[in-house]
């Protein structure tokens, strides 16, 4: 028996989905006061990729409101990338152990989202120091902070397909189970 099993039951389960639709709503009320304070809500978490003159860009374009702003998201992101984790772990877990993969295989499939969720938190601190740095750490730490983030979205986007793949797997590997 796998130890997982202990731990993703359905109220566990629902409570990461309660936790991450109530974080993604807090998000947008940062997006929100962001878009009042400076009229744009777009921040360096969502890009792929970014150059240090455009990181420098944006952050002056925030002006002192908006980065202070940016700044209570980031702290908010301090407990967000546990939650999506956790789900994404939960949800690899269980589909791969219900298809039966091999126990090295669901090992390395759990693997996925820590990895995710470490430059996940690795991107906030950066960008909490090019903050707390404004302007003189922007230019240093932008170019390292820009590959964690594209780290980040590389790791979360295999986590996604291999989540799709492994639903698509159990979809369709049951419905032919039961038809026999």
């Amino acid at each position: 028996m796998f130890p997982s099993r202990r731990i993703i039951n359905r109220k566990n389960f629902l409570f990461i989905v309660f936790a991450f639709v109530l974080f993604l709503a807090a998000f947008q009320y940062i997006f929100y006061l962001m878009r009042e304070e400076c009229g744009l809500s777009t921040i360096l978490d969502l890009y792929f990729h970014y150059s240090a003159d455009e990181a420098y860009s944006l952050l002056n374009y925030y002006g002192p409101g908006g980065r202070d702003i940016y700044f209570w998201g980031l702290l908010l992101d301090a407990v967000f990338p546990a939650i999506y984790g956790l789900f994404l772990w939960m949800s690899i877990t269980y589909l791969s152990e219900r298809i039966h993969l091999s126990k090295s295989t669901v090992r390395f499939l759990q693997s996925l989202p820590f990895i995710a969720v470490g430059f996940d938190y690795i991107e906030n601190l950066l960008e909490m120091r090019m903050i707390l740095g404004y302007p003189q750490a922007v230019k240093s730490i932008a170019p390292i902070c820009s590959w964690v983030t594209t780290f980040k979205w590389i790791s979360i986007y295999s986590n996604i397909f291999v989540l799709v793949f492994l639903v698509l797997i159990f979809v369709f590997g049951m419905n032919t189970r039961t038809e026999k």
